[in-house]
């Protein structure tokens, strides 16, 4: 978990392109910033899991926040901004698309952190993963379609499917409701199953999407994936069998070892699929990330950090 401190808070403060840098959760540290800042002081090195400058000097502080439990925030104070900023717009990297016009999309999370160990991810580095309860998630989502008016809501957590009950759960709670909206996710192809989409489309979902990354076992096994192209086809072919679920399939290209021959594989691999979208992105090694620290040690990329 240290490596969260490498070199970055301080460059970014001493750049001045922050006044602090908190460290893990963000939510009741930040509520302490405001009311400090609020009663006249500008000094935030007592505040914990805060690192900031002090009088020119950087002042670290390697604590980690924590939010112990999820159901204990409020609700995102969306009526203080202006929505239209914060709806999922018309061209967007989602199978959604507004329907009649009319409609409106919103983002929400319902959990936080994943039970996988990708290298190319840095969703998991110092947390387990954490769960709203069943009638939290409802109640926002039941909040988002009575007051913001969406009929369209999309899961923005890591892995939204890996607790197979909670999701069932969700739907029955859904239907039970009489919620009328649809909704997307990311899913895993290793966490779904034919009950599970059945209960997922008649709950209104309207899309998923796989993180199918490669169609090359190598390059999978090398990012720690878990999987197999046969995995992922036999996923998708699955949800296309047992519901009107529109399919996405992300993957990406330039993963370490990859070649020009792999990556035209992986694009083969993709365009044989029943998807309705493919999309695929450039490797960005993030720090925090297993992918980062292996190139760095590497010497094979520029961190950006100077002493």
């Amino acid at each position: 978990p240290l490596r969260l401190f490498d070199g970055f808070p301080g460059q970014f403060l001493e750049s001045g392109a922050c006044d602090a840098v908190v460290h893990g959760d963000g939510e009741w540290v930040l509520r302490d910033i405001a009311r400090l800042v609020a009663a006249g002081s500008r000094d935030l090195s007592g505040l914990p899991a805060v690192s900031s400058m002090v009088d020119g000097v950087f002042v670290p502080h390697r604590e980690v926040a924590r939010v112990d439990d999820l159901n204990q925030l409020p609700f995102p104070a969306r009526d203080l901004v202006r929505q239209e900023l914060y709806d999922i717009p018309a061209v967007s990297n989602l199978p959604y698309d507004g329907g009649d016009g009319r409609g409106v999309g919103k983002h929400l999370f319902t959990s936080r952190g994943c039970p996988n160990r990708c290298t190319f991810c840095t969703v998991h580095h110092s947390q387990k993963q954490q769960f709203l309860d069943v009638s939290r998630t409802v109640d926002e989502m039941e909040l988002l379609v009575r007051d913001y008016g969406a009929n369209y809501l999309f899961f923005m957590d890591s892995l939204f499917v890996s607790r197979r009950q909670r999701v069932l759960d969700i739907c029955a709670e859904i239907r039970r409701r009489d919620l009328r909206f649809r909704w997307g996710c990311e899913a895993h192809v290793r966490f779904v199953d034919a009950e599970l989409v059945r209960a997922m489309a008649a709950a209104g979902c309207h899309d998923l999407a796989f993180g199918i990354e490669s169609g090359v076992q190598r390059l999978l096994d090398g990012v720690k994936k878990h999987t197999t192209p046969e995995l992922a086809r036999a996923a998708v072919e699955m949800v296309k069998k047992n519901s009107k679920i529109k399919v996405s399939g992300l993957f990406i290209l330039g993963l370490p070892g990859e070649t020009l021959a792999d990556s035209l594989a992986t694009i083969r691999f993709a365009c044989s699929l029943p998807l309705d979208m493919a999309q695929f992105s450039m490797l960005v090694p993030y720090p925090g990330s297993e992918i980062f620290y292996d190139l760095r040690a590497k010497e094979e990329i520029d961190t950006g950090v100077r002493p």
